[in-house]
């Protein structure tokens, strides 16, 4: 009985100094994983960053058997428990991605509308448009000397006429389209003449033929009826319409107007007119 008791203390003991040595490897392991992980203990989960921190497992010595009794104690206790696995610490979160601020849109600009275009003047050169104002007024045109018939009814007189028949000088100045002076025979060079009273400016000649054929003539200006200036020379026309109008674009001035045919259109044909106007002003 006393050796049974004996090897019952002894197995006690050992299972005391078993345990003593499981708490001290422990608790090395503990102090261990601290110097292992020196941005906190294991169960910390590691360092700041939120990284996973493992401990290290302690290896526990055997704990010291008793002295071998008559049944003999175990040669060594068991051994150390492994270190505890060292705690997994939290990821660290990043913090929420901000949101981008709203997009401003521009404000619209406001379209810039010109002035209105100028209204170009009148009766004269217009006047220049300037940028979005009004065109300037154009002067007033000159007002023209009015053009009047200057030999209706004037004076008249011809180197020859056809009394016979009634056919004065008088009567081819006179305004009727039915009348007519006419010379005394077919000869060539017999001219007719009025007197306008006092010169004028002269812009314009009128002749209405008896015929519609080709008269060949020529027509003189004279301010004393003595001395005279070519005013027309139609010696080479060859134009066969009854009714003629020559512009007189020399404006020259002249009291008497005569006109004297050079060339008839056949012997049967005589120096004829209806009516010989003369205009100016």
């Amino acid at each position: 009985m006393a050796r049974t008791h004996d090897h019952q203390n002894a197995l006690k003991l050992g299972a005391s100094l078993s345990a003593l040595c499981m708490a001290l490897v422990a608790c090395a392991s503990y102090e261990g994983s601290e110097k292992l992980h020196p941005f906190g203990p294991a169960e910390d989960g590691g360092t700041d960053f939120g990284g996973t921190g493992s401990g290290i497992a302690g290896v526990g010595g055997g704990g010291t058997g008793s002295v071998a009794g008559e049944s003999g104690g175990p040669a060594s206790g068991a051994g150390g428990a492994s270190g505890g696995i060292g705690g997994t610490g939290p990821l660290a979160t990043g913090g929420s991605t901000g949101s981008g601020g709203s997009m401003s849109n521009g404000g619209a600009g406001g379209v810039s509308t010109g002035g209105s275009a100028g209204t170009s003047g009148t009766g004269g050169t217009a006047g220049t448009v300037s940028a979005g104002g009004a065109g300037g007024a154009g002067g007033a045109g000159g007002s023209g000397a009015v053009e009047l018939l200057l030999s209706k009814g004037k004076p008249a007189s011809a180197d020859s006429e056809e009394t016979a028949k009634g056919n004065l000088a008088a009567l081819g100045n006179d305004g009727s389209a039915t009348t007519r002076w006419c010379a005394a025979d077919g000869a060539g060079g017999h001219y007719w003449q009025v007197d306008l009273g006092k010169s004028y400016t002269l812009s314009k000649l009128q002749i209405s033929w008896e015929k519609a054929l080709v008269y060949q003539f020529k027509v003189e200006g004279s301010p004393d009826g003595s001395t005279w200036s070519g005013l027309l020379d139609q010696t080479q026309s060859t134009d066969s319409t009854a009714n003629q109008t020559f512009p007189l674009p020399a404006a020259p001035s002249a009291r008497w107007v005569r006109i004297t045919t050079t060339t008839l259109p056949n012997v049967s044909t005589w120096a004829s007119f209806f009516e010989f106007e003369v205009f100016g002003h």
